[in-house]
């Protein structure tokens, strides 16, 4: 089911790595959580660091969208 995924307590996320590629899942538990019961959590974030990627946006820096240091993230929302 989690497909490669690994449990990092210390972060609470689910991380995979190869191939030049790093996904990591944090999730955010709920205050509401039991021991027994179903829990509940929220995906915080979402990131994936790809070396393939990284190599493409070096090369093509007009193609790119770079987040200026006084913003903290960039967002994308689908409905």
């Amino acid at each position: 089911m989690l497909d490669g995924l690994n449990w990092v307590s210390s972060r609470h996320s689910l991380e995979r790595r190869g191939a030049g590629r790093h996904e990591v899942i944090t999730l955010e538990k709920s205050k509401w959580n039991r021991s027994g019961h179903l829990i509940q959590f929220i995906v915080a974030s979402l990131t994936v660091f790809d070396d393939d990627l990284a190599a493409w946006r070096r090369a093509n820096p007009e193609l790119t969208l770079r987040r200026p240091e006084s913003v903290e993230a960039i967002v994308c929302e689908w409905l």
